[in-house]
């Protein structure tokens, strides 16, 4: 029986070599579990130093918990924003802000209204209101969807409950009339669907905003453009020259699942949303941080493969995020010194792994792409992929120190790669260098090969 739990623990599909959506959301939930173990954590540290006034702090995790366990296996988990409201605790913890971090505990339960309002938790019918705090600012907020176009005055700094009939929320404080807003309309602000998937591009949140500030940050240690990144507004995706965002996306998810169904089945299972950006330098990017979006920055006007190779890049660090952020597959993932496959600049191992992952993923999809209907740009994205493959892959046997489950990934890994090398032993400099404009030339990377 230890034989067959240790097959299962170590299959491809458990470890994400193989796409599978079924583990995927396994995976997924298992880490939102886990976190909100953690949150629960840090509400005890705050009480056991004596902060008060986390009852209702507590309820919004209980009760997130609760929805989490009567979901089904597919359903989604715990919101992206409330990922950015933990990692943001931990930074607070780490630079010891802990006044910045009690008040930071006391926006959970807005944060968890809108989702805790669609499983019907807030049922005025069947459960209990929710208190959250309205701020000093005023400034209104549920689930970090602001309520720009709802009638919010006569709201006043304090408690309030929210409860919901099914179709409208109230808001409710005492002596007040109820503020109601449209649960559909709420649900929906700052959001636009992409046909025929369950992914929806989210264009509006402070959430995003602090997020997308944070990679400027990181950015600026490598790049000298000071431009600020900004998040497209959702009426950018409406009409105009912009309004191909909508279609290029689709059209690119269409691209992953007529190539390789079981990709895109997972990737609906790991993305919440896509989040497009201006910015330069950037393309895209996603973290543990904000798990569920991924953000990019594509023009209309590039190709389906482009479109579909970004989105199965963000969507194979949310897997490899869900598979090993509760056990690392590195036992020395910060160490630095060895080359990045893609970057410039300096990368714990850690980063290297993932990268190295992320162009397994890539090259084995564009070998799907090149099979149904070859094209040179395909040719040229899997010599790409394949280069990043290999060196990544060299990177990691010389420096990766590996947990059980990370030895096997690895292992599984060198699989793929060795079997690769059977078709391209050796990358074509005359298709890898002519990619185009959505990744760095290799050339500009010639230190992350030749170190």
């Amino acid at each position: 029986m230890m034989f067959a739990d240790s097959q299962l623990l170590f299959s491809p599909e458990s470890l994400g070599t193989t796409p599978c959506a079924r583990a995927a959301a396994a995976s997924k939930r298992s880490l939102a579990r886990a976190t909100l173990d953690s949150a629960t954590a840090i509400l005890d540290g705050l009480a056991n130093g004596g902060c008060g006034g986390l009852e209702q702090a507590y309820i919004a995790v209980e009760r997130l918990r609760r929805r989490l366990a009567i979901g089904d296996a597919t359903a989604k988990t715990v919101e992206p924003v409330f990922y950015e409201w933990y990692f943001r605790c931990i930074a607070l913890i780490r630079r010891r802000e802990f006044d910045a971090l009690l008040d930071h505990a006391h926006r959970l339960p807005a944060i968890s209204a809108v989702p805790l309002a669609r499983s019907g938790d807030l049922d005025v019918r069947t459960g209990e209101p929710l208190t959250v705090t309205v701020p000093e600012s005023g400034e209104f907020l549920l689930s970090e969807r602001v309520v720009g176009g709802f009638p919010s005055a006569g709201l006043r700094p304090g408690a309030a409950a929210i409860a919901t009939d099914g179709t409208t929320v109230h808001v409710q404080q005492l002596g007040r009339p109820d503020l109601e807003l449209a649960l559909p309309e709420l649900v929906d602000s700052a959001t636009v669907a992409v046909p025929g998937a369950p992914i929806t591009f989210w264009q509006a949140s402070p959430a995003l905003d602090r997020v997308v500030a944070d990679y400027q940050n990181d950015l600026a240690q490598i790049h000298l453009d000071t431009r600020p990144f900004q998040v497209r507004s959702p009426e950018d995706l409406q009409g105009g020259s912009a309004g191909g965002y909508v279609e290029r996306f689709a059209a690119g998810l269409d691209l992953i699942k007529n190539c390789w169904p079981d990709l895109y089945e997972e990737t609906c299972a790991l993305t919440d949303h896509f989040t497009l950006i201006r910015g330069t330098p950037f393309i895209g990017g996603s973290a543990i941080g904000c798990l569920g979006v991924s953000f990019f920055k594509l023009l209309p006007e590039w190709s389906d493969i482009c479109f579909a190779d970004h989105i199965v890049h963000e969507a194979a660090h949310q897997r490899l995020h869900v598979e090993f952020e509760l056990e690392p597959a590195l036992a020395n993932g910060g160490f630095f010194g060895s080359a990045s496959p893609i970057r410039r600049d300096p990368r714990p191992l850690y980063g290297v792994l993932h990268a190295t992952f992320v162009f397994m993923r890539l090259s084995l999809f564009l070998e799907r792409v090149i099979e149904i209907e070859y094209s040179l740009e395909a040719e040229r994205r899997l010599h790409r992929h394949v280069l990043g493959l290999y060196s990544g892959i060299e990177q990691l046997e010389r420096h990766g120190e590996w947990n059980p489950r990370g030895a096997q990934l690895f292992s599984e890994m060198r699989v793929v790669a060795d079997r690769l090398r059977k078709r391209i032993p050796s990358p074509d400099p005359e298709l890898y260098t002519r990619l185009g404009p959505d990744y760095e030339p290799v050339r500009a990377l010639t230190t992350a090969y030749y170190d």
